[in-house]
């Protein structure tokens, strides 16, 4: 088994939470995706771009969210991959994908942890012996905050 930079204790949410309370894990833990489950088992994701898009539309007044539940925007079958995955061989899917965060699972697509492009930034600085920008207060800012707008608020 190699070692991975990525998150054990994962937030998950399931298909049938709200898009709502998904937004408010994501703020309360300065966390950008979401594996949604069920029990264990992977069944999608779920990031903040996903909730930025739906907050988009509520704005333009074509849709509502306070209604809106996880399985109705995540992403089905998300990349996926197991602990044994060598760092080079995610990073090279994570870019080949456009995607910025790959679950880890076992067998039974239970989750075991996340890897994002934060993590394997930090692991690269790490690596180099410099601090990470992903540490630093000054990149530490939330997509609504950059867009100038207060989301699902």
């Amino acid at each position: 088994m190699s070692f991975l930079p990525m998150s054990r204790d994962v937030i998950c949410v399931s298909p049938d939470d709200s898009l709502i309370d998904s937004k408010k894990l994501m703020d309360d833990w300065q966390i950008r995706h979401l594996p949604v489950v069920v029990g264990r088992r992977v069944v999608g994701i779920i990031s903040d771009r996903d909730i930025l898009l739906r907050s988009s539309l509520r704005q333009n007044g074509k849709i509502g969210v306070e209604n809106i539940r996880v399985q109705s925007v995540m992403t089905p079958n998300p990349v996926m991959c197991n602990e044994s995955e060598s760092l080079i061989n995610i990073s090279m899917l994570m870019a080949d994908k456009k995607i910025s965060s790959v679950l880890v699972v076992d067998k039974k697509r239970h989750i075991l942890g996340i890897i994002t492009s934060s993590d394997i930034i930090d692991q690269f600085c790490k690596q180099q012996n410099r601090p990470s920008p992903a540490l630093s207060d000054k990149f530490n800012f939330r997509d609504d905050e950059m867009f100038g707008i207060g989301l699902l608020e």
